[in-house]
């Protein structure tokens, strides 16, 4: 495990943004932020990303990624834009897929695991600490998911998911929502209300029995009406609940994001990338951050990084610190890693380094490097 001293000319901690510092990681871990005298490097450090929801990167989807290679790929795509720890997410599909797909992913996350068991032929990748099931029980909005395989709810299905199954976007106007909903978080799934048209009343069950998220607020659900508020106003308004936003500017423009972080208290806010394969058969190639599309013209799904989204939350008018909040420290906190997530001793040493134009310039991971070569 590495020992390193890294300097920087300021700090972000969910405290406030401490000037020249020096961040004493051992054994993996931070073990002080302590000031820094003398010159540092024009730096900034932010804890290592957490990105909730990727389908895929450049040509891999993560449905159909079935090689050492292709996780790889994508684990180190992840590092290089910040993001040390993701949740691959998994999109709507034929019922019978989805055994096989995460016994994939659950294979993935052991290669991700912490750095000093990872075997040696392994590359260091970020870490996967669970899959992302969005669907296939949505709603009134489906968005790009094939409206053929949606589904009603299955007790049988949901008692069956396999352990790395840790975040699961269902719709409450679906039949069973509030069940299903009881069951996933009695075993440790986080629920997230998403593709939905939902009336409080149904949306108002579901948190009740333990949905903590919203699935990128705006997008595939009924938005903010003055005479019939919907899910996205209710979103807005309830403090109880997180939202996600895909913060790429496309998926939501920057007034709108303007509007999120205005309304929600900077804890319930949760950027995500929704990371498509966009080089893929079926989908238009967005690029340089543009999202991609279906060929009839809907939305698909970003192509923005991490790293893009914390830039984009800047120009929103987030601080520093709201910004990590939304990259890194809430995510992790939903999710549970409580030991990640924020720069303060004891927590892990997953760092990104940023530059005065707050690009990535380099990145550790439980203190060792991995960025640009590891």
């Amino acid at each position: 495990m590495a020992n390193t001293s890294l300097r920087a000319r300021a700090v972000v901690t969910p405290h406030g943004v401490l000037g020249p510092s020096t961040v004493e990681v051992r054994d993996g871990r931070i073990a002080m932020v302590r000031p820094a005298h003398g010159r540092v490097p024009d730096l900034t450090l932010v804890p290592g990303f957490v990105d909730l929801q990727v389908n895929g990167v450049g040509s891999i989807h993560v449905a159909s990624a079935d090689t050492d290679e292709a996780w790889s790929m994508i684990g180190r795509s992840q590092l290089g834009a910040g993001t040390t720890t993701w949740f691959p997410t998994v999109t709507t599909r034929e019922v019978e897929e989805y055994p096989a797909i995460l016994e994939r992913i659950t294979a993935a996350a052991a290669r991700s695991a912490r750095p000093e068991s990872q075997p040696a032929e392994f590359p260091l990748l970020a870490d996967i600490p669970g899959a992302h099931l969005e669907g296939p029980f949505l709603g009134e909005r489906p968005g790009a998911h094939p409206t053929e395989l949606i589904r009603p709810i299955e007790q049988g299905f949901i008692s069956d998911l396999p352990d790395i199954v840790k975040l699961m976007t269902l719709a409450p106007e679906v039949d069973g929502a509030v069940e299903a909903t009881r069951a996933l978080v009695d075993r440790g799934v986080r629920v997230a209300i998403g593709h939905t048209g939902a009336n409080e009343e149904q949306l108002e069950a579901v948190r009740q029995a333990g949905a903590s998220l919203v699935t990128h607020l705006f997008n595939a659900m009924t938005g903010v009406s003055h005479r019939d508020p919907g899910v996205a106003a209710w979103a807005l308004v309830n403090d109880a609940i997180s939202t996600s936003v895909i913060a790429d500017l496309h998926h939501v423009s920057l007034r709108v994001l303007q509007i999120a972080l205005r309304c929600k208290p900077p804890q319930t806010v949760i950027a995500v990338t929704d990371a498509v394969a966009h080089l893929s058969q079926g989908l238009e190639d967005g690029g340089s951050g543009r999202p991609a599309h279906l060929p009839d013209g809907t939305i698909a799904g970003s192509t923005i990084t991490m790293d893009g989204c914390y830039r984009n939350l800047r120009l929103a008018g987030a601080s520093a610190v709201e910004a990590t909040l939304a990259t890194s420290t809430n995510p992790a906190a939903l999710m549970g890693l409580a030991d990640r997530g924020a720069i303060v001793a004891g927590l892990r040493a997953d760092l990104v380094a940023l530059d005065p134009r707050e690009t990535v310039i380099g990145v550790w991971r439980c203190g060792e490097p991995t960025f640009p070569s590891g």
